[in-house]
């Protein structure tokens, strides 16, 4: 899959961040941390290994500017540099945070278990998701062992717009962000966000009643899910629990039937958990 922008706009947002834009320049808001951040966000996995060009040109930042955060970076391991080469990697900084982010989910051992009991049911991908930008990554899944065609991992990123996954998560945000979300997305695929403005539009009465989302072939053709948003306020952020499942045996009707109410139950679930663990 191809990057999405981390370009870090002149009053020092990221553009792949969505996030709420501001008539006046935010003074609290720091741009060179921004930028670095912006750096670490261009490398599309720890195997990928850039250089000083193509990262100016993936984030739009000046090249000495580049060169300098790089350097930084490098210094505090949070990139590496590769061997025999002047490119650089992702370093075990970034890897550290990934992995303490994720032992802070306490529920994630029992979430892993509820993923795995319902694709022993589904013979597809289960997985927990999160947005990041205009993606949603997912942070864990579950697979019935006879499953090949459907390869979502942890980590594993999924466009906000067309997928199930995404689609549940912004149509259970405030008019406010959804518009927001829609704007940055206009900035890159002006046609995607007419298309998911439009099915926000015609969906919205049906989330309302049934608490869940269903995309049929929007991202791939082959490929049909399911979505339940899941709002956790320990972490003050939404999550979505989705099921991928071959479209060739799951059309919308069977989703519905079979699949959206294990997913609305484990969500169910999970808010009890939740408030244990409070």
């Amino acid at each position: 899959m191809k990057p999405q922008s981390s370009r870090v706009t002149s009053a020092g947002q990221s553009r792949g961040n969505a996030g709420p834009r501001e008539a006046v320049p935010d003074r609290e808001f720091v741009n060179a941390v921004a930028r670095a951040l912006a750096i670490l966000h261009s490398f599309d996995g720890a195997e990928v290994v850039l250089g000083n060009h193509q990262i100016a040109a993936r984030t739009g930042l000046a090249k000495s500017t580049v060169a300098r955060l790089t350097h930084t970076l490098l210094r505090t391991g949070h990139l590496a540099r590769v061997p025999h080469g002047d490119g650089y990697r992702l370093g075990i900084g970034t890897l550290t945070f990934a992995s303490t982010a994720l032992r802070g989910l306490e529920l994630r051992r029992v979430i892993r278990g509820c993923l795995a009991e319902i694709a022993a049911l589904v013979p597809g991908t289960i997985g927990l998701a999160a947005r990041d930008g205009l993606e949603m990554v997912y942070l864990d899944y579950a697979r019935a062992a006879h499953v090949l065609s459907l390869h979502s991992t942890i980590g594993s990123r999924v466009p906000l717009a067309e997928t199930a996954a995404g689609r549940a998560w912004i149509i259970a945000q405030p008019r406010s962000e959804q518009e927001s979300v829609l704007a940055s997305l206009a900035e890159r695929d002006a046609a995607a966000a007419r298309a998911l403005s439009t099915w926000l539009d015609d969906y919205r009465s049906r989330f309302t009643r049934d608490g869940y989302v269903i995309s049929c072939g929007a991202w791939n053709p082959y490929v049909n899910g399911v979505g339940v948003p899941v709002f956790f306020p320990t972490y003050g952020a939404t999550m979505v629990l989705v099921a991928g499942v071959l479209a060739a045996e799951y059309d919308r009707e069977r989703l519905d039937r079979e699949v959206a109410p294990l997913l609305r139950d484990l969500a169910t679930r999970l808010g009890r958990l939740e408030d244990q663990v409070k």
